[in-house]
Parts: structure tokens; sequence; C-alpha cells
């Protein structure tokens, strides 16, 4: 009964995603109206496509021997139980895959 006043009294409720924001509407019992969608900053960035064009320019300011070449970033994710044993398998990596 709690958690039905509770919901009941919810002035809002966030949505990270436009194309979810009617199930939060759904699940809650709320409206629409209720649902604000504010995105999800750490990763909203990745599709600014303005700030992506700066970046990118930067980098080639920065490093003009990139210009027209192929980029790859190598990002592995470390496997371990922490930073003491920490390893990447580099064997299972193949640079020649990428080309």
């Amino acid at each position: 009964m709690r958690i039905l006043q509770t919901i009941e009294a919810m002035i809002m409720q966030l949505s990270a995603q436009k194309n979810i924001k009617r199930f939060y509407s759904e699940g809650f019992g709320i409206s629409d109206e209720k649902v604000i969608v504010t995105g999800i900053p750490r990763t909203d960035i990745f599709f600014d496509e303005e700030y992506g064009e700066k970046i990118i320019n930067k980098i080639y300011r920065e490093h003009p021997i990139l210009k027209n070449k192929k980029v790859i970033l190598f990002a592995p994710t470390f496997r371990g139980e922490g930073k003491d044993d920490a390893y990447y398998p580099k064997d299972k990596f193949n640079i020649e895959t990428f080309f």
C-alpha cells in the first residue's frame, strides 16, 4: 500500500531514452507528461556530432600524419582480480583482422 501511495505522489520519473518513455509511464501508472527524458550524461557525448567533429579536427591538428589514414583504437579490457594481477591476453589480439 505504501508503494502505491509513493507512486501516486510521484512528481516525475526520469527516463534515459524517448523510445522507452512509455514503458516508464505504463509501469508506474503515471501520465507521459510526468516522464522526463534526460539522456545518459556519461554517454550522450558519443552521439553529439558537433563535438565529434571538433575532437577529430583537434586530433588531426595535433597529429597531421593521421589524416586520410585508418585509425584503430586498441582499448583492451584487462582481466584479473585487481590491479596487482591484471593482464591482457596479447596472443588473442590479431592486428591483421583490422585490415
